[in-house]
């Protein structure tokens, strides 16, 4: 049976990234937003599908989540990069991308949610909510520590929890 030949809801939810809810709005001082992480291919969280996404930011870091999946998706950046133990090239565009997600997070018209997918939503998505956590206020430790409550074994590429340590980058900078 192919894929096309079922029906739509059916469709809709195989093809559907799976997240966990990493921090509940109000969880972070003036945080308004959900934030979630996940991953196109996750068979860990809550399937995002139909009207869930419909007032979602989505960041997507893998590039291979199938395009029917985030169609309600109200705005979608698109930051690809790979899963290596190294600094990901022109990574200043994801701290901007983080910034502007985290002042969407305040806003009292911002979106419900924002969401951090990659392949498998442990790794890039772990360090492009951590990095939105950081913008949000959160320290080097708590940012981790939600993490990994959330998605148990997220953040294991230490290059990128290296950054989420960066004093650069923290939020009082």
């Amino acid at each position: 049976m192919s894929l096309e030949s079922l029906p739509p809801e059916q469709r809709e939810r195989l093809l559907a990234p799976r997240a966990t809810l990493v921090a509940a709005a109000g969880r972070i001082a003036g945080l308004k937003s959900e934030i979630w992480m996940g991953g196109a291919h996750s068979t860990t969280g809550t399937p995002l599908e139909g009207d869930w996404l419909a007032n979602a930011w989505v960041i997507d870091l893998a590039g291979d989540t199938h395009p029917d999946a985030l169609i309600k998706v109200k705005r979608r950046e698109a930051f690809v990069f790979p899963d290596m133990e190294h600094r990901p090239d022109r990574i200043d565009r994801l701290f901007l991308l983080a910034d502007e997600f985290a002042a969407a997070a305040r806003a009292d018209h911002g979106p419900a949610r924002i969401v951090s997918l990659c392949q498998h939503g442990m790794n890039r998505s772990g360090l492009a909510t951590g990095l939105l956590l950081r913008a949000l206020g959160t320290s080097y430790e708590e940012t981790v520590s939600m993490i990994r409550q959330a998605r148990p074994g997220a953040l294991a590429n230490h290059a990128f929890e290296a950054i989420l340590a960066e004093e650069r980058y923290s939020p009082s900078l």
